[in-house]
């Protein structure tokens, strides 16, 4: 993890304000299903069973990463419902711990001081049966990504720059990380990225042209398939 950057907001210096709830970002409860092996076709409705490794807990979440508009929460909550699992919007999480908006964290503690109040509101999280949105920039914390590996599979949500220039809007009320500061271009950000989210990857899913519902379909099928 980084040394602590100047500008901190005092809550992650303490660890999170009040009771925030991990798990936020609900969309309805877990069902109970029985176990499926990996690689299994899942029961109708689509539904799929925890992922477990040969040795080791359940991981029976999970994990979205990619780039800024690659549909990872609008996604996300089509797959939750398809699965019917829980869904979980960590930028969402980061903002009601620290009552502020993305935006204004990375205004008031930089790119670095971001990262790190990022860094601990993912390892903060304990859900079971969840969708987990991650924000673009969680792939800038190893610590952070190694817990997300513990909770489940993650998935890579790969869009081409083209692609991504076309879905982004409103970069500045997205609260994107710009590591080598406000300069710098998008597709910088872009080369940057990509190997990280490679890195980290279970599984790669190219969601280029695809609808919310065709990419979430697509991403269902590569999670039953995995070995």
């Amino acid at each position: 993890m980084a040394q602590e950057a100047k500008g901190v907001p005092e809550e992650s210096k303490g660890g999170p304000r009040g009771n925030a709830d991990p798990r936020g970002g609900v969309v309805g409860p877990a069902r109970e299903e029985a176990p499926l092996r990996k690689g299994g076709t899942g029961q109708a409705g689509g539904g799929l069973g925890p992922i477990r490794d040969k040795a080791g807990p359940a991981r029976d979440n999970i994990v979205l990463i990619g780039m800024p508009g690659a549909g990872k929460s609008t996604l996300g909550v089509v797959l939750a419902k398809m699965l019917n699992y829980d869904f979980l919007d960590a930028d969402l999480v980061i903002q009601k711990t620290w009552g502020k908006t993305l935006q204004q964290i990375i205004d008031t503690a930089g790119p670095e001081g971001f990262i790190e109040v990022e860094n601990k509101a993912l390892c903060s999280l304990a859900p079971s049966k969840a969708v987990i949105a991650t924000g673009g920039s969680a792939v800038y914390s190893d610590e952070a990504m190694r817990h997300l590996a513990d909770l489940g599979a993650i998935v890579y949500l790969q869009v081409s720059y083209e692609e991504m220039i076309e879905r982004l809007d409103g970069l500045e009320e997205r609260g994107v990380v710009l590591k080598g500061g406000a300069g710098m271009g998008l597709y910088e950000l872009y080369d940057e990225r990509r190997p990280l989210y490679e890195q980290y990857a279970d599984t790669t899913v190219d969601i280029d042209g695809l609808s919310i519902t065709e990419a979430a379909r697509k991403v269902a099928a590569a999670i039953a398939a995995m070995d």
